[in-house]
């Protein structure tokens, strides 16, 4: 479906109906922007969601962008899960 419908602008995932497409994906197309931002992650097991580069946390966005360092390589494609140590930070 993302690769159907989905466009990247401005490095935001934007998605667009087509003509032919039903009633109900326009208008769902018409308040995504407000659908978007009323969602949110359940982190789980935190083995799916990256923590450097998924908008997980509310409020922040991706964390790469409120980072001051650089990120080491290693730690780019981190999960969740991978920043946890016995259930602590």
């Amino acid at each position: 479906m993302r690769g159907k419908y989905t466009q990247t602008k401005d490095r935001v995932p934007v998605i667009q109906a087509r003509g032919r497409d039903s009633p109900l994906w326009k208008a769902i197309c018409k308040v995504w922007p407000q659908i978007i931002e009323g969602t949110g992650w359940s982190v789980g097991n935190g083995r799916q969601v990256r923590f450097w580069k998924d908008k997980w946390l509310d409020g922040y966005g991706r964390l790469i962008h409120h980072t001051m360092a650089d990120i080491p390589d290693v730690l780019v494609n981190a999960r969740v899960a991978d920043m946890v140590q016995d259930n602590q930070w």
